[in-house]
């Protein structure tokens, strides 16, 4: 049988150890709260960048800009092959007149 002085340091002991379980785990309790907190004031404070309106104006703008690329482009390309035309056909003609030269007049000059 215990005495009753081993009885009262079980009890005690029993005591503080329920004592520091309970502080132990109001301290895990507070660092989940304090860490939910932290969460939720930084899902707060989280900025969502808006979405701009989809307005007719706009709409109409963004089609009419892609419209006029498209102009500019096909303008560039006619005007390209315009000059490419007018080129070739100097090109042509300069050939068709340094052949016809070299035929009719370069033989016919006398050599000293």
């Amino acid at each position: 049988m215990r005495s009753k002085g081993s009885q009262d340091e079980y009890q005690r002991r029993e005591a503080e150890l329920k004592e520091r379980e309970q502080s132990l785990r109001l301290r895990e309790i507070e660092a989940e709260l304090v860490q939910k907190r932290e969460v939720e004031i930084e899902q707060a404070t989280e900025t969502v960048r808006m979405q701009p309106r989809q307005t007719t104006l706009g709409r109409w703008r963004r089609q009419f800009s892609v419209a006029a690329k498209l102009f500019v482009l096909f303008v560039v390309a006619i005007v390209g092959i315009t000059l490419g035309k007018w080129i070739a056909i100097a090109v042509v003609v300069g050939a068709v007149g340094w052949l016809g030269y070299k035929a009719f007049f370069a033989g016919d000059m006398p050599r000293e």
